[in-house]
């Protein structure tokens, strides 16, 4: 049980940082040209941000909760 409320407080101070820096970077960043520095910042930020994104489905999504799905095609047929 702690586990869960740990990766929920760091996942919401990480968006929390994101949305309240969200002026800083717009004002800073979207309206300048590309440049190597520009692209360092993104992949740092962005790649943070939605890296996240599957560990926390992965953690809260458990199989019991997630739904069955048939598949039907020739090459996935067990024999």
């Amino acid at each position: 049980m702690a586990p869960s409320f740990f990766l929920s407080g760091g996942t919401a101070l990480l968006f929390y940082d994101y949305f309240l820096t969200l002026n800083w970077e717009v004002s800073r960043y979207w309206g300048s040209k590309l440049a190597f520095a520009n692209v360092l910042f993104y992949l740092n930020r962005y790649g943070t941000l939605f890296g996240t994104i599957p560990v926390v489905l992965q953690y809260f999504w458990t199989a019991e909760s997630m739904p069955k799905l048939a598949v039907s095609h020739p090459s996935f047929r067990v024999r």
